[in-house]
C-alpha cells in the first residue's frame, strides 16, 4: 500500500510528504459526429518526489504503479461517469520521467502520466455556455496574462497552470489553480476566485486586470520569467 497525498485544483502552502500527486492540466476536444456528442478529455497526473541524500526513484515508481492500478489497470478499463456521460475508452498518451534535479540539498525526480478519456454525452447532459479564453500569452518574458469572455454555466472549470521565478535567474516554480463556476457567476467572479487562490501561493505576483474590450483576466509577474496555460472544461 502506497500512502501519499493527492491534490486537485491547487496545492497547499506547505507539503510535508516527500512525494505527492497533483492532477494537472485538464483539457478537452470536441470529437462529436453527426450521430453523437463526444469529447476527448486529457489529464496529466503529476508525481513529485524528493529525497535529501539520494533519490533512486523507487517510491516514485510505486506511486506510478498505484496510479495505473486505479485508472488504467488494463486496456478494457473505463470509468463510471453516469448518469449523464459514458467513458467509452481510456488511452495512455505518454509516461515521462524527468531527469533528476538537485537543489537546496534535495534530489527531485518528477514523473508525468497523461491519460486521454473518450466520453459520450447522453442527450440532455450538455450545459449551454459561451465561456471562452479570448487571449493568453506573454506581454514580455516576465509577464503572462489571459482574458476571458462570454457567459459561463454552472460547472464550467477554468484551470490555470503557471510558472514564475521570484529571484533573478531563480528556479521556475510551477503552480496550479482552478475555479469551478457556481450558479449565477460571471467572468468577474471567476477572475476573483482565481486571484484569491493564486494570491495564497504567489502574493504580490498575481493581479486582476481587464483588456481594452472590458474582458476580465489575470496577470502573473515573475522576476525575469513567467509562463502559463489556461484551459476551460465545459461539463
Amino acid at each position: 500500500m502506497v500512502n501519499c497525498p493527492v491534490y486537485y485544483k491547487y496545492l497547499p502552502a506547505t507539503i510535508a510528504s516527500n512525494i505527492y500527486v497533483s492532477l494537472n492540466t485538464v483539457s478537452q476536444t470536441d470529437v462529436s459526429t453527426m450521430q453523437s456528442s463526444d469529447t476527448d478529455a486529457s489529464v496529466i497526473v503529476g508525481i513529485y518526489s524528493k529525497e535529501r541524500q539520494g533519490n533512486p526513484g523507487e517510491l516514485l515508481n510505486d506511486v506510478a504503479s498505484a496510479v495505473y492500478a486505479a485508472i488504467y489497470p488494463n486496456q478494457q478499463t473505463v470509468l463510471d461517469l453516469s448518469p449523464g456521460f459514458q467513458n467509452t475508452s481510456i488511452e495512455l498518451v505518454n509516461d515521462i520521467e524527468q531527469d533528476a534535479l538537485q537543489a537546496n540539498n534535495f534530489i527531485f525526480i518528477n514523473r508525468f502520466l497523461t491519460f486521454r478519456f473518450n466520453i459520450f454525452h447522453f442527450p440532455g447532459a450538455a450545459t449551454t455556455t459561451t465561456l471562452r479564453i479570448v487571449s493568453q500569452g506573454n506581454a514580455n518574458p516576465a509577464q503572462f496574462n489571459f482574458y476571458m469572455a462570454g457567459d459561463p454555466a454552472a460547472g464550467d472549470i477554468v484551470n490555470f497552470n503557471y510558472q514564475l521565478n521570484t529571484t533573478p535567474a531563480g528556479l521556475h516554480i510551477p503552480y496550479f489553480i482552478s475555479s469551478t463556476v457556481e450558479a449565477g457567476w460571471n467572468t468577474l467572479d471567476i477572475q476573483t476566485d482565481l486571484y484569491n487562490k493564486g494570491n495564497v501561493f504567489t502574493p504580490g505576483r498575481i493581479f486582476q486586470t481587464t483588456d481594452g474590450g472590458g474582458n476580465y483576466g489575470i496577470i502573473v509577474l515573475g522576476e525575469d520569467f513567467a509562463s502559463g496555460i489556461v484551459t476551460i472544461i465545459h461539463t
